[in-house]
């Protein structure tokens, strides 16, 4: 099971997940043009839905994504981190997932309900969101 809060080490940390709330692992790195192209998205994703957390996480080290988030100004507008236990990649090699950016949406029981490109998540969003207020999730992130 996935708990974005403990399991990487945030460089950009905007807001922080509560419980039972849906979330989104986005699997990127700082050398891959389509995940650079990602980047604007994800901060209007992340603005738009503030019942829904997103961790946009990098396999890279420490010093190389903090230097990356401080040099593009839509990295700051959504949370980043690295993958400090190799959750992300677990996740992965567990899907098959052979390239990246890639994006696994969670439920509000932390179960992999979609998983593809983040340019095509925006809907599994929506429905993720609706089915966790059916659920009883009234909450958002918290703002840091």
């Amino acid at each position: 099971m996935i708990n974005p809060e403990r399991q990487f080490t945030f460089i950009n940390q905007l807001t922080h997940h509560t419980p039972r709330q849906p979330f989104m692992v986005e699997c990127f790195a700082t050398w891959c043009g389509p995940c650079r192209q990602m980047a604007p998205h994800l901060a209007q994703l992340h603005a738009k839905y503030p019942k829904f957390f997103i961790v946009s996480v990098s396999s890279e080290d420490q010093d190389k994504v903090t230097e990356f988030v401080q040099n593009n100004p839509h990295c700051q507008k959504f949370n980043v981190a690295v993958d400090s236990q190799k959750k992300a990649a677990g996740l992965q090699q567990k899907y098959s997932v052979n390239g990246i950016p890639h994006a696994f949406i969670f439920d509000e029981n932390c179960q992999v309900v979609w998983q593809g490109h983040p340019s095509e998540a925006e809907p599994e969003i929506v429905k993720v969101l609706k089915n966790s207020e059916s659920a009883g999730f009234v909450g958002k992130s918290r703002v840091l």
